[in-house]
C-alpha cells in the first residue's frame, strides 16, 4: 500500500481524529517544557488544531514528566468524565 501523502499537519490530525471515531472527543495534554523529542512549540502547535483541548505544560520536565502527576491527570480526566456523562 502506497504511503497517502498529506498537505498539512492539520489534515493528518484530523485525518487521525476522524478515521479513529475521536472526533470532538476532549483532549488533556501534559507536556514537559524540556522534552527533548518534542518541543513545547511543536506541542502547542498541534494543540491550536485541536477543538477541545487543555494543554498542561509541566515546567523543566522532560518527555515522560507527565508520570510526576499521575494523581492530577487521573483527577483531571475524572472530573472530565463526570462532566461529560452527568455522574
Amino acid at each position: 500500500m502506497a504511503a497517502r501523502s498529506y498537505g498539512s499537519t492539520s489534515a493528518r490530525v484530523f485525518d487521525l481524529f476522524d478515521n479513529c471515531g475521536l472526533r470532538g472527543v476532549p483532549v488533556r495534554w501534559w507536556h514537559g517544557d524540556a522534552d527533548p523529542f518534542v518541543s513545547l512549540d511543536q506541542a502547542r502547535r498541534a494543540a491550536a488544531l485541536l477543538p477541545d483541548i487543555e494543554l498542561h505544560v509541566r515546567p523543566g520536565e522532560s518527555h515522560l514528566g507527565g508520570f510526576a502527576v499521575a494523581d492530577e491527570m487521573l483527577a483531571t480526566l475524572a472530573d472530565l468524565w463526570r462532566q461529560r456523562t452527568g455522574g
